[in-house]
Order: C-alpha cells, then structure tokens, then sequence
C-alpha cells in the first residue's frame, strides 16, 4: 500500500491539513478524518489565520494584517505544533506528514 502525504499549509479559509472543509476532515485516512482533535485543530489555526485578511482596508481590496500575525507568532506556531504532535501520535504508518506551515510561521 503506498502512503499518502498529510500537507500542512496555511491559506485563506482553509485549515492547515488541505483536502479539509469547514470542520470536517476529507483525507481519506480514517484515523485523521475521524479524529476530533484534529478537527479542531484545523478549524482553530484556519480561523486564526483567516482573521488576518481584511477586505476593503487600507486603501485596498483584500489587506493581509502581516504585524498582528507576528505578535501572534507564538501561539500560531503553539497550535500548529499540537497538530502536528497529534499527527504524529496517530500515524498508523498510512501516511506521511509534509509540514510547509512551521517552517514559515518560525521564519517571521
């Protein structure tokens, strides 16, 4: 059986594990989609992420609050590392986890 890779990545009304939708998980891995935690997870750091946009602000169409994400650095990257962490404690060995989101939130 070949494995499936887990994405985390941040982007705009989307949760940091993609194949994701609203708060529901659709990875076709049963133990990530079925899991509560997760779930949660990926609605809380997709929410909180999401909150930085700003739609007609700032003399423009769609404003990326790029200071309140760094004052908030810590506890983004606090969230994302329990998401991982629970990724990591369920892997079955289906799966593979390419973690994108850390790095760049780190490198602020």
């Amino acid at each position: 059986m070949q494995k499936k890779t887990v994405v985390i990545m941040l982007d705009y009304l989307k949760g940091p594990i993609w194949d994701s939708f609203d708060d529901f998980l659709y990875t076709g891995i049963p133990v990530i989609d079925s899991d509560a935690v997760l779930r949660k997870l990926n609605v809380q750091i997709g929410d909180m992420f999401s909150s930085y946009y700003e739609f007609n602000s700032h003399e423009q169409g769609c404003w990326f609050d790029a200071e309140r994400q760094k004052a908030e650095k810590q506890e983004l990257l606090a969230l994302l590392t329990q998401l991982t962490d629970r990724l990591y404690a369920l892997n079955d060995g289906s799966y593979e986890i390419d973690d994108r989101a850390t790095a760049e939130i780190r490198a602020l």
